[in-house]
């Protein structure tokens, strides 16, 4: 029975320190997933900010026929070396329009085959919202990232098949290409001539997740070996425990027990004998003696029987 109790002990005792640190590794890894992708946001805005607005100072000198060949290599250019960044910034498009719509540069070599005099301002676009955002911000102003708009995929991670279902649980995830935009004034006068406008994407979400997994991996591990640990302590501390108290109760069952005169037992069991049977004795030691017979013969003598029915039973102090 010690055996059982022992080993029951300890398989819950690991249960318990097992879903601890289980709980902990995911609210360890929920905790870092969603801290990552903020600062990735963050990082990745505040990089597209400035680049918008170093594009747009170097744009204002190239308006002319000739800056907009020149700006078209360039646009292909930043597109093509943004694909190989090591933390994966890159850039989808990159666009020049005229106040009008009229497209001017872009880095899709198809769009500008036409003639600029042949161009027509693209449909629809002189009323999104970001483009006349963008004809009205004052120069060197911060833009915002534009998310919420029907032409921005959204592109998921590679993940293995135990880990897609946890992609629904980070909403920054699913907004990774995302728009922004910059005003391009006259270079001598406060006068909106256009707008830059180009798409990115918001770092790279399949190497953040990996990195985030292998942690939650080695977190796992580690905190596995530590609740093992501690279940075996535990463990040891109460099989010591009880075995002691096993041996100590066993020798002291062994030894007899021996009441002292000088320390009597808390409490005694004496017998009582009722008034009547205490006046019979009397009568008959009154007898004896007048008979001659002496009183510390008398009662030895006569055979005592048990007491009756009537011997009441009581427990005193000592």
């Amino acid at each position: 029975m010690f055996i059982l109790r022992s080993v029951i002990y300890f398989i819950l005792l690991f249960i318990v320190f097992e879903a601890v640190a289980l709980s902990a590794v995911v609210w360890s890894f929920y905790e870092s997933v969603q801290n990552s992708l903020k600062q990735e946001a963050v990082l990745s805005d505040h990089r597209a900010r400035d680049f918008v607005l170093a594009l747009a100072k170097a744009v204002e000198p190239r308006l002319n026929q000739e800056g907009f060949s020149e700006l078209n290599k360039t646009f292909g250019r930043y597109v093509e070396v943004t694909s190989q960044d090591p933390e994966k910034f890159i850039l989808k498009e990159i666009r020049l329009f005229n106040v009008k719509g009229v497209l001017l540069s872009s880095s899709v070599e198809g769009e500008v085959a036409e003639p600029l005099e042949k161009r027509k301002p693209s449909v629809g676009l002189t009323e999104e919202s970001y483009f006349r955002k963008a004809i009205r911000m004052r120069k060197w102003e911060w833009s915002h990232p534009e998310e919420d708009s029907k032409d921005l995929s959204t592109k998921h991670p590679e993940l293995p098949e135990f880990a897609k279902g946890l992609v629904k649980f980070f909403p920054l995830a699913n907004a990774n290409e995302v728009r922004m935009y910059a005003p391009v004034y006259h270079t001598g006068k406060l006068e909106v001539l256009g707008a830059v406008i180009f798409k990115y994407e918001r770092g790279n979400l399949l190497l953040l997740f990996e990195n985030q997994l292998e942690l939650a991996k080695w977190l796992l591990l580690n905190y596995s070996l530590i609740a093992v640990c501690l279940s075996i302590l535990l463990w040891g501390i109460f099989f010591l425990f009880h075995y002691f108290a096993r041996e100590e109760g066993g020798a002291a069952s062994s030894s007899p027990v021996v009441v002292s005169e000088e320390n009597p037992p808390l409490f005694e069991k004496k017998t009582i004998t009722p008034p009547s049977e205490v006046s019979t004795l009397v009568d008959l030691t009154e007898t004896d003696n007048e008979a001659g017979v002496p009183a510390q013969k008398a009662l030895p003598d006569r055979e005592i029987s048990p007491p009756p029915a009537g011997v009441v039973d009581a427990i005193f102090l000592g």
